[in-house]
């Protein structure tokens, strides 16, 4: 927490001053996510009303006891009974006690349908947390991502820009033709408006990321993670039995079984007898005499004879709910399964592409050097330049691609199984 209020000052402070640039790396963006995201805070909130409603629910095993008091004041009356008078004050106490003590279904049960739903509320906002978690990681990448291709496109202007003075010169001194120069002006202005849309495309990923975490990053700089030595590797059989383990979408279409079971005891103790003890204890009288109290001790029972078939018909509805919930939980295995399968083929995806990627800007660089050294000896046509150049830009961007590609696939599979990858089939992420 004291971490949490820390980054949020430096936030408030570093934004009103404008100039200093701090760190933010994704941890800290985790944790300023859940210190003020709407939609957690949402799902915090309703764990909150839910344990509300579940203490209220436990209230109602135990006795509910009232006091009632009235003080009357009267003119004195003639009295009925000849030689005596009616008092002119009346003081009645009387304290009541209730206890159900078998509502048509065992006394313990009551509360377990609050208990369940509290249940679910806190998986749900374990989901939330493990989806908020997913959410700033990939608002996270894209920044990082949209960022350097910003740099990329910077970096391939600015070689443009040379390879255009170098075409210039060499028509001034009659080595090409003017046709060489007007291509390196159109290579200039193309790459100048693909600056346009990486920056828009920049800003609008941090735009996104501010918006997951619910404050302004004014004032940081996020912070590139460290490519790791060794890739994440996890079959899909392992990471389907962690999602099984850790997925809380899982525990809570259990839980809603077990709550539909409940409802369906509930209705049926609705055509049972219903047994309740009713105590009351009170004096009444001019003066409040203890030793001249009332009391009365009655134990009632209701049994429900004819309701027009409305019971049978909550029993009825409750059963379908029960077998409609394990419908639901069957394909939600179903669902998890398939998602596993994906986000793990998606991980290799992503784990393959990445040497070819690298592989790939180290060959357009060489490919880029011999056209320019070409072109410089006049062996050349500035064609091979620009096409060596923009295959460059391709490579770069393919490379920032498949890195940021390689770390979505890893939050995405993590999502799926609802816990990180094992640090045995992870090193150095």
């Amino acid at each position: 927490m004291q971490r949490k209020i820390l980054i949020t000052v430096l936030i408030l402070g570093l934004t009103a001053l404008g100039t200093i640039a701090a760190p933010l790396t994704l941890e800290e963006a985790h944790s300023l996510a859940l210190e003020h995201n709407l939609t957690y805070k949402l799902a915090q909130g309703k764990v909150r009303s839910v344990e509300a409603k579940y203490q209220g629910a436990k209230a109602g095993l135990y006795p509910q006891i009232g006091a009632t008091s009235s003080y009357t004041k009267m003119n004195q009356q003639p009295s009925m009974i000849p030689g005596m008078s009616t008092p002119s004050e009346n003081v009645a106490v009387q304290l009541s006690l209730q206890q159900p003590l078998y509502p048509g279904v065992s006394l313990s049960k009551l509360p377990q349908v609050a208990e369940t739903q509290l249940e679910v509320a806190r998986l749900e906002e374990l989901r939330a947390r493990q989806e908020l978690k997913s959410q700033v990681a990939s608002a996270y990448y894209n920044a990082l991502s949209a960022r350097e291709m910003v740099t990329i496109t910077q970096e391939a202007i600015e070689v443009a820009r040379g390879q255009l003075a170098k075409a210039q010169a060499f028509f001034e001194n009659g080595v090409v033709l003017r046709t060489d120069v007007l291509r390196a002006e159109l290579a200039v202005g193309s790459l100048r408006q693909n600056l346009l849309a990486t920056e828009n495309g920049a800003a609008l990923a941090l735009a996104s990321l501010e918006a997951t975490l619910g404050v302004s990053l004014a004032g940081f700089e996020l912070v590139p993670p460290s490519f790791p030595q060794t890739l994440a590797t996890i079959d899909s059989q392992r990471a389907l039995a962690l999602a099984q383990k850790c997925r809380p979408e899982l525990a809570i279409a259990q839980a809603s079984a077990k709550q539909t079971e409940l409802a369906v005891e509930l209705a049926r103790g609705g055509k049972r007898p219903q047994v309740a003890l009713v105590g009351n204890y009170g004096w009444q009288g001019s003066e409040l005499k203890l030793d001249d109290a009332n009391w009365s001790v009655t134990i009632s029972a209701r049994l429900p004879l004819f309701d027009g078939g409305a019971g049978d018909a909550k029993i009825r509805e409750a059963q379908a709910g029960a077998e409609t919930t394990k419908l639901v939980l069957l394909q939600l295995e179903q669902g998890i399964a398939l998602e596993i399968q994906a986000a793990v083929g998606g991980l290799l995806e992503a784990k393959g592409r990445l040497p070819l990627a690298l592989g790939a800007v180290e060959q357009a660089q060489e490919a880029l050097r011999i056209s320019q050294a070409r072109y410089s000896e006049g062996l050349g046509m500035l064609t091979e330049v620009l096409e060596a150049q923009s295959a460059l830009n391709k490579a770069q961007a393919d490379r920032v691609g498949a890195i940021y590609n390689y770390y979505l696939a890893v939050e995405k599979l993590e999502l799926s199984m609802g816990s990180e990858i094992p640090e045995a089939m992870e090193a150095a992420r």
